[in-house]
């Protein structure tokens, strides 16, 4: 599998009209989780506090510290002060912002994606050989996408499966309607993975590979616009 290069973001950092930002962040390398939840608001700090488990608990707040310190670097504000809204089905705006934004986690790996007056979705999963995919794909895929799957071998259908899910996931994400859009009310199984960009009803499609063993898909609305991916870090500047 091919691994994208996420590259040290330049001294400055312009989110144009035609960009689409993504940042890598590996879990394993934040230690400042007690500076990132002072800048949460009180209802993610309840959220947090739902998560039984430390782990889970402590992965909350670093995403979602994280990406409001991404987003105050965008629009030059405080990350304490952001106030989000939510649609009916959970996706989270700004109001009438210009900067669209999504994030996804699995694992240590987490994406964040930005760009400004279109929507987004981005979904990453670690590749797991433990599922029974024939019978995922079975309830959730279209029956092209389920043969092209089981037609491959063993040791393909994994990755395959993984590549359809997060196109899928990452598409009604961008969306913003949740499990409204059924799995199978689309089909992703002609959209190649060589390619560096395909399209699926007006969006554009892009794989990801941000780490060993994860497989990650980007969907963007319409088509003209460009990609710039980096490595995350404390302090960055970024004006939109």
């Amino acid at each position: 599998m091919k691994l994208f290069s996420w590259h040290s973001p330049p001294a400055k950092v312009v989110l144009g009209n035609e960009d689409v930002h993504i940042w890598y962040v590996d879990l394993r390398e934040i230690q400042r989780i007690e500076d990132l939840k002072k800048v949460l608001a009180p209802d993610e700090l309840i959220k947090a506090g739902r998560r039984h488990f430390k782990k889970d608990r402590d992965r909350y707040i670093v995403t979602r510290g994280i990406l409001r310190i991404m987003i105050g670097d965008y629009l030059s504000a405080d990350p304490c002060q952001l106030q989000f809204s939510y649609s009916a089905y959970g996706k989270p705006t700004l109001g009438d912002s210009p900067l669209h934004f999504n994030l996804s986690h699995s694992n240590d790996v987490t994406l964040y994606a930005f760009t400004r007056n279109r929507d987004i979705g981005i979904d990453v999963e670690k590749i797991r050989t433990d599922l029974n995919t024939q019978e995922i794909t079975e309830r959730f895929f279209t029956p092209k996408e389920n043969g092209f799957i089981n037609a491959l071998p063993n040791d393909k259908r994994y990755e395959a499966f993984f590549s359809f899910w997060t196109r899928k996931e990452a598409y009604i994400k961008g969306k913003g309607q949740g499990m409204s859009i059924s799995l199978d009310s689309f089909d992703v199984s002609g959209i190649s993975r060589n390619s560096s960009s395909e399209t699926l009803n007006g969006w554009s499609l892009t794989e990801l590979n941000p780490a060993s063993g994860y497989i990650a898909n980007l969907a963007v609305e319409d088509f003209d616009w460009r990609l710039s991916c980096w490595k995350w870090k404390f302090n960055l500047t970024i004006p939109l």
